[in-house]
């Protein structure tokens, strides 16, 4: 395969979009070998074979957990015994999960589950790891899910449309080279997720400690919140605040008039979001009520979530001149009593479970808390310059997280970019190669 040949090849028409002239586009069907459901047997916690389930695709790749097993006699297990290559299909989930995919490598005996289909390729025509990135595409999800027939609650791929799906077919050398590079680039990715999976086991396991035994490796004491050192006091949020009231119900809208108000989903990630703003005009005197201050905590204080009750945020100074919304609690707390970013810390470290705890269920299906529960949450006090230099060591993993999880993001739509470039032949796989070098 000529790299700069492939970069000069002409295009043509197609009805899946444009494509390089030496490319076919087939019916799945005609590059399959077989595309077979799975076994309707109910799984045990033990048994001689596991069987595969929808839980067990990650990233286009099977993996073995929460394993279910059965039992088999040697003719049923030879008929859905899977084979290295072998593509488990997602024929029936959510809409959203629906027509997923996972490539088998071979390395266990497993059968598979009935909302599974197994697909295996004729290799002289369709690789099955090029077929299997081509599945997670977009051009191809967009045509399962129009695929699907849409249940209740759940939608349904069947093998006999699954088999019309129209695909690409570039040369078996260009398949394996396009599926060689991205699995490279989908390796990147793994490596960055596993660094932003041990800093957030750093940081958990750092914040437990932190908040146990503080910085001065003095006696500890048992409290109503668990051991804390010694001269640390206990007080509840009421007996440290000067402020806690609920946001505005004002309607807001996208247009920048007024003032930005903070919403629920600007408090993510024991941060505030500046982004995906709305805005609304107060008349002056009313906006003072809501107005945020450097250091005001944001607590979510209805979701229909209850593990996302009690959320919080430290607001810093952005978006400026800010308001907040009804469906939050703002808490200032007094002056030279409790540092905010260290009570943001303590709360995301073990704080937050006073709070969920205590959601009531509403009729709407929501969960709710309101100021009482936050009144009688209890606080950790140490003394202020130990309070800074916790929330100073918190801060400095969160940056290192931040960064991380940039990192990764960044090489996932490198990723998803790469995936729909060379899946569609608008970027030929030396252009790729030279873009990794």
């Amino acid at each position: 395969m000529n790299p700069a040949a492939l970069a000069n090849e002409p295009l043509r028409s197609t009805d899946i979009g444009i494509l390089p002239e030496s490319w076919r586009v087939v019916g799945l069907g005609e590059a399959l070998r077989q595309a077979q459901y799975g076994l309707s047997v109910r799984g045990q916690k033990s048994g001689s074979y596991p069987i595969l389930r929808m839980n067990c695709q990650e990233r286009g790749r099977v993996v073995f957990r929460d394993l279910q097993f059965v039992d088999l006699d040697d003719r049923t297990l030879e008929s859905y015994r899977l084979n290295e290559g072998d593509i488990l299909f997602n024929r029936t989930n959510s809409h959203e999960l629906v027509g997923r995919s996972a490539l088998f490598d071979g390395s266990r005996t497993a059968v598979f589950a009935s909302y599974l289909l197994r697909l295996a390729t004729d290799q002289s025509k369709l690789l099955p790891a090029f077929l299997n990135f081509y599945l997670a595409s977009e051009p191809a999800q967009e045509s399962l899910k129009s695929f699907a027939t849409r249940g209740v609650s759940q939608s349904n791929i069947s093998a006999s449309k699954l088999r019309l799906l129209r695909i690409p077919q570039p040369p078996i050398e260009e398949q394996s080279a396009i599926a060689d590079v991205l699995s490279k680039l989908q390796a990147t990715v793994d490596r960055q997720d596993r660094i932003v999976g041990t800093l957030k086991e750093l940081k958990a396991a750092t914040m437990a400690k932190l908040f146990r035994e503080g910085l001065r490796g003095e006696p500890l004491k048992q409290t109503e919140i668990g051991e804390i050192p010694e001269r640390w006091d206990v007080v509840p949020l009421s007996a440290v605040c000067s402020l806690m009231n609920y946001g505005t119900s004002v309607r807001c809208g996208r247009d920048p008039i007024g003032r930005p108000v903070l919403r629920i989903p600007n408090v993510v990630n024991e941060a505030v979001d500046p982004n995906d703003l709305k805005f609304a005009a107060l008349e002056e005197r009313e906006a003072r009520a809501y107005e945020l201050e450097d250091g005001d905590i944001l607590f979510v204080r209805t979701n229909g979530n209850r593990n996302f009750i009690g959320r919080s945020a430290v607001y810093s100074g952005r978006p400026g001149r800010a308001l907040f919304a009804s469906y939050l609690i703002r808490v200032r707390l007094k002056a030279d009593v409790l540092v905010p970013k260290f009570v943001q810390a303590f709360l995301a470290a073990q704080g937050r479970r006073q709070i969920t705890d205590q959601a009531s269920a509403a009729s709407d299906g929501k969960f709710n808390i309101d100021t009482g529960v936050l009144k009688s949450l209890l606080i950790p006090r140490p003394p202020r310059d130990e309070q800074r230099a916790i929330a100073a060591a918190v801060s400095s993993l969160d940056d290192r997280l931040i960064r991380a999880e940039n990192a990764a993001a960044g090489r996932r739509r490198l990723f998803h970019a790469a995936l729909t470039a060379l899946m569609t032949g608008s970027m030929r796989i030396g252009d790729v190669a030279r873009t990794l070098t």
